[in-house]
């Protein structure tokens, strides 16, 4: 680096070697006579990869959204057992849901035709009357 500047760091063309950095970020950078202008730099997000199962995909699950599985329960069989019933058109699921004073709460219950698993639930839902419909 030609110039230590927190702003716009300058940088020459000549390359030298050294160690990988322990914090990469990208850089938008432009040619200027012999140096290279760096005109904005960020941090570089990990791109989110797929879970490799259900549950990793439960407990990856963002803040906002973990109101919904805060009482889910698998409480027979196995979610592939779940999900190999769904796309066999053999899953039964039961809901119910109320609204009063105020706040919101929902249940369910899914299991599959021959009752090998069952997964169970309740949420008390967040959001105002606005929010709710029937």
């Amino acid at each position: 680096m030609v110039q230590d500047c927190p702003v716009r760091p300058t940088f020459c063309l000549q390359s030298i070697a050294s160690d990988a950095p322990c914090s990469p970020h990208h850089a938008t950078v432009y040619h200027s006579s012999s140096s290279l202008i760096c005109s904005g730099f960020g941090q570089i997000h990990k791109i989110p990869t797929s879970p490799e199962t259900f549950d990793e995909y439960l407990s990856n699950l963002d803040k906002d959204r973990q109101w919904c599985i805060e009482f889910l329960t698998l409480t027979k069989g196995t979610w592939e057992d779940i999900i190999s019933s769904l796309q066999a058109g053999t899953l039964y699921i039961i809901s119910d849901g109320s609204f009063l004073d105020s706040y919101s709460t929902a249940v369910f219950i899914m299991e599959d035709q021959g009752n090998t698993c069952q997964v169970q639930n309740c949420v008390i839902a967040p959001g105002g009357a606005e929010d709710m419909s029937a």
